[in-house]
């Protein structure tokens, strides 16, 4: 996971903007989310990581049974290809 944050975070295509800060919005009826959210991919990673800090990892698991064959691939290349020993 540590590898994929830090891709994210810093590839030019992915990153968030230097200058925003990281804000969570928290619910008693749904996981927090992170406010105000402008598009970014690594924006959502780190909503996805307190999502699954606050269900636990095995909640957060069982909710990614239902991707689709191209999540699942994709998903597949990274583990493959960009995960190096902290994973």
């Amino acid at each position: 996971m540590d590898t994929w944050t830090a891709l994210l975070l810093c590839h030019s295509s992915t990153k968030m903007d230097q200058k925003q800060q990281v804000l969570c919005l928290p619910s008693e009826s749904r996981p927090s989310q992170k406010l105000p959210f402008y598009g970014s991919i690594a924006e959502r990673h780190l909503e996805n990581l307190k999502i699954m800090r606050s269900i636990g990892a095995l909640k957060f698991a069982e909710a990614c049974h239902d991707l689709s064959p191209e999540e699942i691939s994709g998903r597949q290349k990274v583990y493959n290809l960009y995960c190096g020993p902290g994973r």
